[in-house]
């Protein structure tokens, strides 16, 4: 998916100036991801 190719590659120039934001963004984005899968949201309490 070139959506998914352009995220990793604006991460990777994110985490390449500051791991510290870079990780905030993919745990950010990890977190949004867990909210909005239908799968995973009978999971979450």
């Amino acid at each position: 998916m070139p959506y998914d190719k352009a995220i990793g590659s604006f991460f990777y120039k994110v985490s390449y100036k500051n791991p510290s934001s870079a990780l905030t963004i993919l745990l950010a984005d990890f977190i949004k991801l867990l909210v909005l899968s239908p799968i995973l949201v009978p999971v979450i309490p």
